[in-house]
């Protein structure tokens, strides 16, 4: 599973919604100069070479649920510092298998 980031907008987007000045333009610059169709491409092709399917799913919220529901449930399941990019591994994991993302309350 990853992330469909949707960047095709944020390079379309002009200046007013994207910042005036210095700071805008390295942010445009930024975003501009990142290569998501080149790696998309090569990582579906590798994954297609190893029989593997690529799933995108939606990152709304990933790292905020991660945090919340999964990040605990983890820690008490190993010894290694558990952070809230491993909880939102795991959300991204279940959006793209189709499961919900939170957690039922036991």
């Amino acid at each position: 599973m990853v992330e469909n980031l949707g960047f095709a907008d944020a390079r379309a987007t002009g200046r007013e919604t994207m910042g005036r000045g210095g700071r805008g333009k390295r942010f445009r610059r930024t975003v501009a100069g990142i290569p998501t169709a080149r790696f998309r491409e090569r990582l579906r092709g590798m994954a297609f070479h190893q029989g593997l399917v690529v799933i995108a799913v939606d990152p709304a919220y990933t790292s905020i649920w991660g945090e919340k529901y999964w990040k605990t449930p983890l820690q008490q399941q190993t010894r290694t510092t558990v952070t809230r990019h491993h909880g939102a591994a795991v959300a991204i994991g279940r959006r793209g298998l189709g499961h919900r993302v939170r957690r039922r309350q036991v």
